[in-house]
């Protein structure tokens, strides 16, 4: 394979990633790439704010939030969560309408 032909594949298979603007800061939602986020999930408690969290960037490509955060991001406003949870669902490649659907 030569380098040109590598260096598509490899960015064919870099996570997604989509930027979104919210309280007037410009943040990155990336798609998981570690297995260590993968299995800070593993207990499926506050299974969505736990992909937010290792979701969410700041300009600087570090994460906006922590797990100690969950209990604020919990009691926040639906509908002003609402299209970052989206976003970090759809970029993560997960349809929550999908089990509704079976």
């Amino acid at each position: 394979m030569n380098s040109e032909d590598r260096a598509a594949l490899l960015a064919a298979l870099a996570p997604r990633e989509e930027t979104i603007v919210l309280g007037g800061r410009t943040l990155t939602v990336r798609e998981l790439a570690h297995a260590a986020d993968v299995l800070a999930m593993a207990d499926n408690e506050d299974l969505s704010l736990k992909l937010l969290v290792r979701s969410v960037l700041g300009e600087d490509g570090e994460p906006v939030f922590s797990d100690v955060d969950i209990p604020v991001l919990r009691g926040a406003g639906l509908m002003r969560m609402k299209p970052l949870v989206d976003m970090v669902q759809r970029v993560n490649g997960w349809d929550p309408g999908d089990s509704e659907k079976k």
